[in-house]
């Protein structure tokens, strides 16, 4: 029995993974969002990211991608409409004029960086990740020669509450 869950889970996880990468984005098309010539990215992972100003703590997150070339970040959202990426925001990298990397629940990790508005968070590689992605994204900023700065704290997704079904069972009258 342990041996057939086990298969079950590793065909899930086989399935999952093969799923997840016939999903993500071509670099072709990440590199025509951000106008970066062919091979000019260093590296590019699937992003949630989202500008906070005046200490919120709660902000609407935008899923797309994170992209780093020699002398930029760009954070590209996907248009479903389209079906394309768009490009929201671009930092040089010398002028950012600082990145945190902040540790929240369960080893999940986040980019912020500093801006002169506020804070841009880029939330990058996934649940299972454990934060291996934005990491090295945030030691190559700062051998980049970008400064740190003081971090809020981990700014969280705002949640929008939905309609709840509840099942009601009425029995039969007698």
């Amino acid at each position: 029995m342990r041996r057939m869950a086990a298969a079950c889970v590793a065909v899930i996880l086989a399935v999952s993974a093969s799923t997840a990468q016939a999903r993500g984005p071509d670099i072709a098309e990440v590199e025509k969002a951000a106008n970066v010539a062919s091979g000019g990215l260093i590296m590019y992972a699937p992003s949630s990211f989202a500008s906070t100003h005046g200490g919120r703590m709660n902000v609407d997150f935008v899923a797309g991608v994170f992209a780093q070339s020699a002398q930029h970040i760009h954070l590209l959202s996907y248009d479903s409409i389209a079906k394309s990426f768009r490009q929201d925001m671009t930092f040089e990298t010398a002028a950012i004029p600082g990145v945190a990397l902040v540790s929240g629940p369960m080893g999940r990790k986040q980019l912020q960086i500093q801006t002169e508005s506020g804070v841009v968070v880029c939330d990058l590689g996934g649940f299972f990740d454990k934060g291996k992605v934005v990491t090295q994204v945030y030691e190559r900023l700062i051998a980049s020669g970008v400064h740190t700065f003081e971090s809020p704290g981990w700014v969280n997704p705002v949640v929008v509450p939905g309609p709840v079904v509840i099942t009601v069972y009425v029995p039969p009258s007698r």
